[in-house]
């Protein structure tokens, strides 16, 4: 099996390889982002996961590959334990209005190895992992 180029695993965010799951804290209509870019997504109420603790969750987007979208700042610690994928929405006020061109703008200068664990932290005007 052939291994995917640092390059190659960074476009798969943009060739719908990569699964998304929106956190329960996270406005439903931020889907819209992901699947305009043709990026599989899913909120945690719709994979029947609500109300789980977070350790729970993060077994579950190891499980099942996913990178996650959150607003819950135990996430930015547990990253590195579950070694899980996770995009932080720390924007204020976290209305959708602020959210989405926040997380639109992280999308157009995706940089990341989707292959590896992370963690994104997304400010208003900043983006840093």
């Amino acid at each position: 099996m052939q291994k995917k180029s640092l390059r190659a695993r960074q476009l798969s965010l943009a060739q719908g390889e990569t699964r998304v799951l929106l956190d329960e804290n996270i406005p439903r209509e931020l889907l819209k982002v992901f699947k305009k870019r043709g990026l599989g997504a899913r909120t945690v109420q719709a994979a029947g996961w609500s109300g789980i603790k977070n350790g729970d969750l993060a077994q579950k987007v190891l499980a099942e590959n996913f990178v996650l979208v959150t607003r819950d700042k135990d996430f930015s610690f547990l990253w590195k334990k579950h070694r899980i994928k996770v995009v932080y929405m720390g924007v204020e006020p976290s209305t959708l209005q602020y959210l989405r061109p926040e997380l639109e703008n992280c999308l157009d200068k995706w940089q990341y190895d989707i292959d590896k664990p992370f963690l994104i932290m997304i400010q208003r005007g900043i983006v840093r992992n």
